[in-house]
């Protein structure tokens, strides 16, 4: 049986994915069955947290980059 795989580290917000279900589907197809989908900062926090709401297969993990903190 073959192993499934998981993507550690996505940036699914990313304007780049305007199709982000055909990409998760053809991840899939490909035997990814898990993608950890990345903030970088408040803003697309609230969205990855969407779209581990959305789509079973992602996964959030919510933080900020220290490029984008306001320390």
């Amino acid at each position: 049986m073959p192993q499934a795989i998981t993507d550690c580290h996505a940036h699914l917000t990313s304007p780049e994915f305007t199709d982000l279900p055909d990409v998760l589907s053809a991840a899939a197809a490909a035997g990814v069955r898990r993608v950890i989908c990345v903030s970088e900062q408040v803003d697309d926090a609230r969205q990855v947290l969407e779209l581990a709401r959305r789509f079973s297969s992602v996964a959030p993990c919510v933080g900020l980059h220290p490029e984008f903190a306001d320390l």
